[in-house]
């Protein structure tokens, strides 16, 4: 879970960093990320001090990824507002850990925040 604060708003929560920037770019207002919960353990931290892990193959609020339309007929979702997942941990020691079996890149609050206008999360 993530709290934060979109521009003249009160202190929310969403479900993973990647949903709470996505909103922020969907809304075209700043976003201030207050605290992440550390996937090893569940604990909150402070957002500035943790590290993340973005574009792993592990994606814990991946929502179904098939649809049904009016016809009756699934189709395959494209997008969801929660990838590429972004996983916080308290260390970069145990966020590289993590990469090393799983996947994706470390990255910094600075540098996702500085990403997510114009990049994927995942991108160099």
């Amino acid at each position: 879970m993530v709290r934060f604060q979109a521009e003249g708003e009160p202190v929310t929560s969403a479900c993973c960093l990647s949903c709470a920037l996505t909103y922020g770019r969907q809304t075209h207002k700043s976003v201030r990320i207050i605290s992440v919960t550390d996937h090893d353990n569940g604990g909150e931290i402070t957002a500035d001090r943790a590290s993340f892990v973005a574009g792993s193959n592990i994606s814990p609020c991946i929502h179904a990824m098939t649809h049904t339309g009016e016809e009756k007929e699934q189709y395959a979702v494209e997008w969801d507002r929660c990838l590429p997942s972004i996983l916080a941990f308290s260390s970069p020691q145990a966020a590289e850990a993590f990469r090393a079996r799983h996947g994706g890149r470390v990255r910094s609050l600075r540098e996702l925040m500085e990403q997510r206008i114009t990049k994927g999360a995942t991108e160099e």
